[in-house]
């Protein structure tokens, strides 16, 4: 992800919004993530430093939910 918050969308919609696990595969000691508009459709994830400054870091993702959505 860069610095800035990166929007995430989906290949196929879900029916509910799913549940989402993030891994950043590049953080160091204190590094974490926010994600915010989760919804059927994708979410946005920024990462940050221990003194909460935004960075750019490697993300790995999963949603995991119900049913496929119209789109």
């Amino acid at each position: 992800s860069s610095s800035a918050a990166s929007s995430v969308v989906f290949g196929h919609s879900f029916q509910a919004v799913p549940s989402i696990g993030v891994t950043m595969q590049n953080s160091q000691s204190g590094d974490y993530f926010s994600l915010q508009n989760i919804t059927t459709t994708g979410f946005d994830v920024q990462c940050f430093t221990s003194a909460g400054a935004p960075i750019s870091r490697n993300i790995g993702w999963a949603a995991h939910g119900y049913g496929r959505g119209g789109t």
